[in-house]
């Protein structure tokens, strides 16, 4: 019976859960590979920021996320994700485990995204760069290519702070702007998501 970590939409709680029947939902490995290799941007988002938001409390509890596989997540009807036991990601940071800290957290998560939109594992190393995801995929809005493109970073240095960054650079203003083409613009779900989190900070 595998041990998974239950993630529901716009719920501040999270905790670990038994998952006793694991036929509910689907994987995201399922949903890409019958989405004909990738997913469409707008559910990569979704997943993203129900991932990123609970990742972000998870770190505030002094819990760690070092892998995270499309075979391993599920998303289920109602919006939640299950995260089960994964000893394997999409993509591994450059830098030396036993110095794994948040960073390493923001690199596995730009894996899963980067592996979702595209169906390829990232190939970073220290002395390599990552394509750009924006000139591969032109249907990518530049502020949501370039979060990810930083969060592959390979020196630490130059990745988000941590996943509440990431989160705060794919859904912050950039995505606000009213001169991109519609279907760049944040969508009006995830705009309301982070009003409502912006007033938690306040409060």
């Amino acid at each position: 019976m595998n041990v998974a970590r239950m993630l529901r939409q716009g719920s501040l709680e999270s905790g670990m859960h038994v998952a006793t029947r694991p036929s509910e939902g689907r994987t995201l490995e399922r949903l890409r590979i019958e989405s004909g290799g990738t997913l469409p941007l707008d559910l990569v988002l979704r997943i993203a920021d129900v991932l990123l938001f609970h990742m972000d409390q998870g770190h505030k509890r002094g819990s760690a996320f070092r892998c995270l596989h499309a075979s391993t997540l599920s998303l289920l009807d109602d919006g939640s994700l299950l995260v089960g036991p994964s000893a394997q990601s999409h993509g591994r940071a450059p830098e030396p485990e036993i110095t794994s800290n948040e960073q390493t957290d923001v690199f596995v998560v730009g894996a899963l995204l980067f592996y979702l939109l595209t169906g390829e594992d990232p190939v970073v190393t220290l002395d390599g760069f990552l394509p750009s995801l924006a000139g591969r995929l032109p249907v990518v809005p530049f502020p949501v290519a370039r979060a990810i493109q930083r969060a592959l970073h390979p020196r630490r240095a130059v990745r988000w702070l941590d996943v509440a960054e990431l989160r705060d650079a794919l859904f912050g203003d950039e995505g606000e702007r009213r001169t991109l083409p519609i279907g760049f613009q944040r969508p009006e779900w995830a705009r309301e998501l982070m009003d409502r989190a912006h007033a938690r900070r306040a409060g």
